[in-house]
């Protein structure tokens, strides 16, 4: 300021309310991980100058809201901007929530051969995620009591088998249950062995088994005559038609063949016919009186079980130059099951 005389006076004046600068926002969110939960999303308003007058946000293509936090349940994209006193708004911020997952895996069990087996069987599952993946498998051997980690399993022996898988924001799936009940790794059991009839026959004998199995079931019994026979498929009986020593094995379903292989002896059979090998007269002179008369019978099987003295016929004959009598005796033995064999004597007196 200048006076009349040219006098000047001097005064600062310092400028400060003048604002040009954008204001800015930062975004938090919690959490910031795969969740299936829900997300906080905060916006925290900054201005270097006349400071913050409202913060807004939207979510997708939602209509603006003040305010500077939103809980999100599903994923989403969020907006934020903000104001300041002296009127300059914020760009646009945003944040992308695309770790809300709230959809359990799947797991399914890959096909196996459920026909009989004697070796151990491998179970395998198959986990699946379309949101956040899957983070571990799971599997249990005793009734979903403990669980170890792992998508396959090696059977050794029937059991109930479950799995589960769990995904990186934590969702569980449904548990799945299988049923291994075809393995059978116990061998079947040739129980006895019998012959009929099991007395002295002429004819054929049959050889049955008693076979047992508890898990698969017997498939099929062989049997094999003497130490160097071929073993020959049968179900449970066997014809033998010479005395020999019978051996029987079983096999079950599974492919296991019994351990002991019994054996049995066929010594019944004899198809041999019994001989006479003489006849003993006493006494063997001549003479007036009666003549004892003894078979020697024989058998190398079963053995004599009767000698039977069928007819004695008295025949005069008339030589004028002899008188005699001629006896014809027949003489038949029996063995135990065979037929009979016969000698005839004539005794002259």
């Amino acid at each position: 300021m200048v006076d009349n005389v040219d006098n000047i006076a001097y005064k600062t004046v310092t400028i400060s309310d003048i604002d040009k600068i954008k204001p800015s926002v930062r975004i938090l969110t919690s959490p910031d991980t795969w969740t299936n939960g829900n997300v906080t999303v905060t916006g925290i308003p900054k201005d270097y100058e006349s400071g913050i007058s409202a913060t807004y946000y939207k979510v997708d293509s939602g209509k603006w809201i003040k305010g500077t936090s939103k809980t999100i349940t599903k994923n989403s994209k969020v907006f934020f901007y903000t104001v300041d006193k002296a009127g300059n708004k914020s760009d646009e911020f945003s944040y992308n929530i695309d770790y809300i997952d709230k959809i359990d895996p799947k797991i399914t069990i890959d096909p196996i051969d459920t026909s009989w087996t004697n070796k151990s069987i491998k179970v395998t599952a198959t986990a699946t995620d379309a949101m956040s993946g899957i983070l571990s498998t799971e599997y249990s051997t005793d009734l979903k009591k403990t669980w170890h980690t792992g998508s396959s399993f090696t059977a050794e022996n029937n059991l109930s088998l479950y799995f589960r898988t769990t995904d990186k924001a934590d969702n569980v799936s449904s548990i799945f249950e299988i049923v291994v009940d075809n393995i059978d790794k116990r061998k079947p059991i040739v129980d006895n062995l019998e012959v009929s009839p099991s007395g002295w026959v002429n004819g054929n004998v049959t050889v049955t088994a008693k076979v047992s199995d508890s898990d698969s079931g017997i498939d099929f019994t062989e049997y094999r005559k003497g130490l160097d026979g071929k073993w020959v498929k049968g179900i449970s009986t066997e014809v033998v038609n010479n005395n020999t020593i019978v051996y029987c094995r079983t096999t079950d379903r599974a492919g296991n063949v019994s351990k002991v292989i019994k054996k049995i002896r066929v010594d019944n059979i004899d198809k041999v016919d019994p001989s006479i090998t003489g006849i003993t007269l006493n006494p063997k002179t001549w003479t007036s009186g009666t003549v004892t008369v003894t078979p020697e019978p024989y058998d190398a099987d079963s053995g004599i079980k009767k000698t039977e003295y069928i007819k004695i016929d008295f025949k005069p004959d008339y030589d004028p130059l002899k008188w005699y009598y001629s006896l014809d005796l027949d003489v038949k033995g029996t063995d135990n099951e065979s037929g009979l064999k016969s000698l005839t004597y004539s005794i002259d007196s």
